[in-house]
């Protein structure tokens, strides 16, 4: 029974960023074996007990302060919402009334206490199906961790995670803080029980080039800190003590990626051109400003597909306009003038109601429902602030913008009356912009 343990176990998921990463795994434990016990607090010494908490608040902001110009300076001051979110559920008022008011009820400990409080706020939300309840869910859920650490240790996260050697991380849910925390440490990769592949941690995961498997099921029972492991995100395979041939395998096939991304960027000065002497046009798409780097080093000749939507993807509210259009000039400037294919926003009516902070009915299709185009369309507050982010960012770089989902003549002309009215309003104000940016549909 022992040696058939030991045998090397195989588990899938869904792969979330690829790539393929050898190394010892990292279990966070504390996902899953925390225990918070009760202890009687009498009456007289309830408002000390409750001053531990404010401390332990005044720790989590301080890291959640660390971690938002993390984030602010690897993907810029647009993306500081993911933590800004995090900063206000640990300050909720309502929740420390509510938690002070457990306290002098029931005269048991901060921790605890804490726990119960926000505990049911969880539950609650957990019930709920929509994206908008189950984003607030990871973000409280993340909160509470975080809080509960510092209250039993006196200690920020920041300062107890310090990984010896390079490792693969594994824990229960990943949040975007834990992603910009780990991402300076020594990780090779990460693996989750739970989690989406839209997710904000998958998109700072392949934004990371790391590889990232998530959904792997029974993950936090299978697997031990110290064990050697195989993160085969490519293929979403997971594998707990390879054998020697496997291992070998892996190892080979990670030095012939490495080896043929030599080969490519030793090419990436030469343009594309077929033997009889056609020039093709090789572009890259990207979601984020930061990939733009990626763009130069290997030689591209463009964008070919801007996904524009990921800034109102990675955030909790709509974006302004000068926020949009700082975002796009970063795009922009550094490709002296490569153009850049916009894509319109295309997300669905889920991530709308998240913006907006609102819940709503869901749909039996969403991918071919209410999104792209048909919620841009119906909200011309929406429109107006991308477009003219748009246009403005014309001045600084070759722009065409394609809209997304276009399914009947009837859209594209509203279309066009949009960005006619948006031209019209920046030539009234004096903007410089393109008039002529080509327009195109998909």
């Amino acid at each position: 029974m022992l040696l058939k343990s030991l045998k090397t176990r195989e588990l899938s998921g869904i792969s979330a960023s690829p790539g393929i990463a050898i190394g010892e795994a990292y279990l966070r434990r504390q996902d899953i074996d925390t225990k918070i016990y009760r202890s009687f607090i009498p009456a007289n010494r309830v408002e000390e007990e409750f001053q531990k908490l404010k401390k332990a608040q005044d720790l989590v902001a301080e890291e959640l302060e660390v971690l938002r110009k993390r984030v602010t300076a690897f993907l810029g001051p647009s993306y500081s919402g993911i933590i800004l979110a995090q900063l206000t559920i640990l300050r909720d008022e309502q929740i420390l009334h509510e938690v002070r008011s457990y306290m002098e009820e029931q005269h048991f400990n901060v921790a605890f206490s804490y726990q119960q409080v926000v505990n049911q706020y969880l539950d609650a939300l957990e019930e709920q199906s929509s994206e908008y309840f189950k984003e607030r869910v990871a973000d409280i859920r993340d909160v509470k961790r975080r809080v509960l650490r510092a209250l039993l240790t006196n200690k920020s996260m920041l300062n107890t995670l310090r990984m010896e050697k390079p490792v693969i991380f594994a824990a229960k849910e990943l949040s975007p803080t834990d992603i910009m925390m780990l991402a300076s440490e020594s990780v090779r990769g990460f693996i989750t029980e739970l989690g989406g592949r839209t997710s904000h941690v998958a998109i700072l995961a392949k934004t990371l080039k790391l590889p990232m498997l998530i959904a792997v099921k029974d993950l936090c029972s299978s697997i031990q800190s110290g064990q050697e492991v195989i993160l085969d995100a490519s293929r979403a395979k997971l594998w707990i003590r390879p054998d020697a041939n496997l291992k070998k395998q892996y190892e080979q096939e990670i030095q012939e990626l490495e080896e043929q991304d030599r080969r490519f960027l030793a090419l990436s000065s030469q343009k594309a051109v077929t033997r009889d002497g056609y020039h093709l046009r090789l572009s890259a798409n990207i979601s984020l400003p930061v990939e733009v780097k990626d763009v130069i080093r290997y030689g591209a000749e463009g964008i070919g597909l801007y996904r524009t939507e990921y800034l109102y993807i990675m955030r909790h509210q709509l974006p302004k306009e000068e926020e949009l259009f700082q975002e796009y000039t970063q795009v922009l400037e550094p490709l002296s003038g490569l153009p850049v294919i916009f894509r319109s926003m295309d997300f669905d009516a889920e991530k709308m109601a998240t913006l907006e902070s609102r819940e709503i009915h869901p749909e039996a299709n969403p991918i071919m429902g209410y999104r792209a185009i048909r919620i841009y369309l119906d909200r011309p507050d929406v429109v107006h602030t991308q477009l003219r982010a748009v246009f403005r960012a014309s001045a600084y770089g070759k722009i065409s913008l394609m809209l997304p989902m276009i399914s009947h003549i009837e859209e594209l002309n509203e279309s066009f009356e949009h960005i006619r009215k948006v031209r019209e309003d920046l030539k009234k104000e004096n903007i410089p912009f393109d008039p002529d940016i080509p327009l195109g549909m998909m």
